[in-house]
């Protein structure tokens, strides 16, 4: 698994994932897992995401 640390550059697609059996989350890059970011997490995980400006997608 990649660290945290790992270098983010333009063109990487980064990806967001929450397991809502075990509360926790992770993310990827470029299709990598980086490894558990949070776990037991003890609050409902509500997912929603933002973009910089219009027609990002």
């Amino acid at each position: 698994l990649l660290s945290y640390w790992t270098v983010f550059s333009t063109g990487d697609t980064i990806g967001c994932c929450l397991n809502f059996k075990n509360n926790s989350v992770f993310y990827t890059k470029n299709g990598i897992n980086l490894g558990i970011a949070f776990r037991n997490l003890k609050r409902t995980l509500y997912p929603c995401f933002g973009l910089m400006s219009q027609g990002d997608l």
